[in-house]
């Protein structure tokens, strides 16, 4: 990446400041992760990963002499490793000196993230601090912003078989009842690997990828409502947990709030989630005899 030397000289005001002070506190939670779970391991998973963790870089409060130094724990050293090359990768995108302080790291005090912007919106991460709550709070969030995302994947992979085999909807159920099995042979020939780009998918792909509009059509084309199977009760609970589970999503995947998420909430969220793909799984197949 070409050196924009005039962002040398640049100052940003408070928004653009409260942006970087949100990726450079995303940046110490990674890092605080990745050091708990491979502590003492570090050199090895950044190879892994492809950055070279030989390089050094000097940065405010954490001089390579301080890093080096016997009272630092296995984890907090691992810390200070993987954070270190971070930098110096960050450095080397943008085409920095190697041996340059980061710039985000002028501009982001560390003793801002726990009451800035970065430290609101995704928790109490200085540098240097490892906090093991903290760190597990970031994972679970993390993973339940994917939780949701294979729920969505699930669903647009139904409706794409469901439009291939059946492109009439009810309307296209067989008389005789003969089921349609679709194995990972099967599915990856006729709908995976690109082939489904094809047809009215092609069209209807990116329809598909809004929750709302793939809901009206699983709903309407194929009378697969996502709260089919629950009475009135458990339907309003289903709905009103889904809307706030969403909400919450998006303010993880946006930067817009507190990113924290229980266990207890994950664990709600999984279990819903797998009853909804056991249904959907099942009325496929009794009702459209398609078996997903």
């Amino acid at each position: 990446m070409e050196v924009n030397r005039a962002h040398l000289d640049h100052m940003p005001g408070f928004v653009a400041q409260s942006c970087l002070d949100h990726t450079k506190t995303l940046q110490n939670a990674t890092c605080s992760a990745i050091a708990w779970i491979v502590c003492g391991k570090g050199d090895l998973w950044l190879e892994e990963n492809d950055i070279k963790s030989s390089a050094k870089l000097e940065m405010p409060g954490n001089s390579a002499k301080y890093v080096a130094e016997s009272h630092l724990n296995e984890q907090q050293s691992t810390f200070f490793k993987v954070n270190g090359a971070f930098a110096s990768e960050f450095n080397q995108e943008l085409g920095y000196p190697m041996e340059m302080v980061s710039r985000r790291d002028l501009l982001t005090a560390y003793e801002r993230s726990p009451v800035g912007i970065g430290g609101q919106r995704v928790g109490d991460f200085p540098l240097g601090c490892y906090f093991p709550n903290e760190v597990a709070n970031f994972v679970v969030a993390s993973s339940f912003v994917r939780l949701l995302g294979a729920w969505e994947q699930f669903e647009i992979d139904v409706l794409r078989c469901l439009m291939h085999h059946r492109p009439n909807g009810m309307f296209g159920a067989p008389v005789d009842n003969e089921v349609i099995v679709l194995d990972r042979e099967r599915f990856e020939s006729e709908i995976g690997s690109g082939s489904s780009d094809k047809g009215v998918w092609k069209w209807m792909g990116k329809i598909a990828e809004s929750r709302t509009e793939r809901g009206k059509i699983l709903k309407h084309v194929y009378e697969l409502p996502r709260d089919s199977g629950l009475n009135k009760s458990s339907r309003t609970l289903f709905n009103t947990r889904v809307s706030e589970w969403y909400d919450k999503r998006n303010r993880i995947a946006h930067g817009r709030g507190d990113a924290k998420v229980s266990l207890h909430e994950y664990v709600q969220a999984d279990a819903t989630i797998f009853d909804r793909v056991m249904q959907l799984s099942r009325e496929c197949k009794d009702k459209l005899f398609v078996w997903l």
